[in-house]
């Protein structure tokens, strides 16, 4: 869109005027990914990303956990009974992204692993890596006022930990770890982080996207992070 290349002009230090964070990263992602069950992603996971956030869309619900100790931990010892149930995945944390997605019956997606300074990750194979500009933006979610929860489960720590931020009106929001709300300047926010790519050498517009982190605004303070 000819619009974001108008936005991204209009920058001091790397801060667009709207609020939006332009950064410059190197990144490397695989876009043939398919999984045919919750083995096949926990093995994948456990072999190629670090501890993480976890959303997952079922058919009758959104269920926002953690990947830890090769294990899927939610709220109250929720889980994913069968990937048949499962419309949509996304395990991220800050360096990277695993989103799979429905296709008949099987689970197709990409994974993306993002290195923001220049020094090599080992981890990344150097001839799939490019150089990407990107959108960062932290998505406010609704809920002004806490609730305390704590997981029945025999993981110890942060993975026992949620939190439940509401409104009055009924919206409920329960993810993992400890969360300060109020009606003022704190609240929970979803960091995104969206990818440019253009075309003809002008028009720019975005190619992917991706979930990155939980933060706690003001941002300067991030004690809900992984």
């Amino acid at each position: 869109m000819i619009a974001i290349k108008r936005r991204l002009r209009k920058m001091d230090n790397n801060k667009i005027n709207n609020g939006l964070n332009l950064i410059n990263i190197k990144s490397r992602v695989d876009q043939n990914i398919e999984m045919e069950n919750l083995d096949n992603i926990s093995k994948f996971v456990n072999k190629n990303i670090k501890e993480s956030f976890v959303v997952a869309y079922l058919v009758n619900e959104i269920m926002i956990g953690k990947f830890i100790d090769n294990k899927f931990v939610f709220h109250e010892n929720k889980h994913i009974d069968d990937v048949k149930f499962l419309k949509r995945l996304r395990i991220f944390n800050p360096e990277e992204e695993l989103l799979l997605w429905r296709d008949h019956n099987l689970l197709k997606g990409r994974y993306r692993m993002d290195m923001i300074a220049d020094a090599v990750n080992t981890r990344a194979q150097n001839d799939s890596v490019q150089d990407c500009s990107c959108v960062e933006a932290c998505q406010v979610l609704f809920g002004t006022k806490v609730l305390n929860n704590k997981n029945v489960n025999d993981l110890k720590d942060v993975a026992e930990n949620f939190t439940t931020i509401y409104e009055e009106r009924g919206t409920k929001i329960t993810l993992p770890g400890t969360w300060k709300v109020n009606n003022r300047k704190d609240r929970v926010a979803l960091q995104t982080r969206h990818y440019i790519d253009y075309f003809d050498g002008i028009q720019a517009t975005y190619v992917d996207a991706r979930f990155v982190n939980f933060v706690q605004l003001p941002i300067i303070n991030r004690g809900g992070d992984i």
